[in-house]
């Protein structure tokens, strides 16, 4: 996290510029939570049992933000599910992440018409 931070900054896009971009593009359907996702991730998940993920977008650029979100969104993926990979061979801790995770897993990595600059997984 420090290499990145000491990479790119520190800043980020505040929630006010987010949720104008998502009101521009007439997006309502959203829930925002600001935070460190090693920490707001595993409050949100065990505060909402009933989560089901059919969409999953990775654009994390750290190995540990990664890894929360494997370890805590992936189970909540249903069958069919995609997830997307936005760092994924871009991002030398991404993709080193991904590559563990997806060693233990049946997932393999694809590319589909969609998602022409992401690798996807495909939740079997």
């Amino acid at each position: 996290m420090k290499e990145f931070i000491d990479e790119a900054g520190s800043e980020s896009i505040s929630t006010e510029q987010l949720e104008r971009v998502f009101a521009n593009n007439d997006i309502r359907h959203y829930e925002l939570t600001e935070g460190d996702v090693n920490t707001t991730i595993p409050e949100y998940v065990d505060s909402n049992p009933e989560l089901r993920i059919s969409l999953l977008n990775i654009d994390i650029n750290v190995y540990e933000g990664t890894k929360t979100i494997l370890d805590e969104f992936y189970p909540r993926v249903v069958s069919g599910g995609v997830i997307l990979f936005d760092d994924y061979g871009k991002s030398h801790e991404t993709t080193r992440v991904i590559d563990e995770y997806l060693s233990e897993s049946e997932l393999d990595i694809k590319k589909l018409v969609f998602a022409r600059q992401s690798p996807c997984a495909i939740k079997l």
